[in-house]
């Protein structure tokens, strides 16, 4: 009786994730529908436009003023970033925006984004170049950088538990931008 005991409680163990990074699904296309009108508003603000997720890893949501955010303009650039943290456990992402002639900028004398990877991706229908060497916000994070426009745009993902490789957070940030939707201010 013992051993069935223990065979179902290790069972159960390995089929236990915890928290996840939730991207075992196909991600959605287009902003999310609770999600639009804050995007929008944002858009509007910030006077250029946006790029409104409709997937974000779980547990967070890009509510923009909700639980999980920080928002922030600074010198015509934009940046809003979501974090969760618990129980040892990190899921951050941030996005970022840059009229033309503002990117790339600089962290304390140096270029904020580095270790640009060779080549590029095209995800969403943007051409999209990897930064794993980044500092200030992006410290930590793999970044997905792409262009729309004569603007730029960033999206990041901090490496670490439960987005725990680079390949996780690299496929993590895929669905983000594949899902988003451009909003263009009213």
């Amino acid at each position: 009786m013992l051993l069935l005991v223990t065979v179902v409680v290790t069972a159960a163990a390995c089929g236990s994730g915890g928290a996840s990074s939730g991207s075992k699904t196909a991600a959605p296309t287009g902003c999310a529908k609770a999600w639009k009108t804050g995007w929008q508003t944002w858009s509007d603000k910030v006077g250029m436009p946006v790029w409104c997720p409709g997937w974000m890893p779980s547990p967070i949501d890009a509510i923009i003023h909700g639980q999980w955010n920080t928002a922030r303009i600074e010198q015509h650039q934009w940046q809003l970033g979501y974090a969760w943290l618990e129980e040892g456990q990190l899921v951050h992402v941030v996005f970022e925006g840059y009229p033309a002639g503002t990117f790339p900028p600089r962290c304390e004398g140096v270029p904020c984004f580095g270790g640009e990877e060779a080549g590029s991706e095209r995800v969403g229908g943007h051409v999209v170049h990897w930064y794993d060497h980044n500092h200030a916000s992006h410290s930590g994070h793999i970044a997905g950088i792409f262009r729309s426009g004569t603007d730029t745009y960033v999206v990041s993902i901090h490496v670490a538990s439960p987005v725990a490789t680079k390949a996780i957070a690299k496929r993590d940030l895929r669905h983000i931008i594949s899902s988003s939707s451009e909003l263009t201010p009213a």
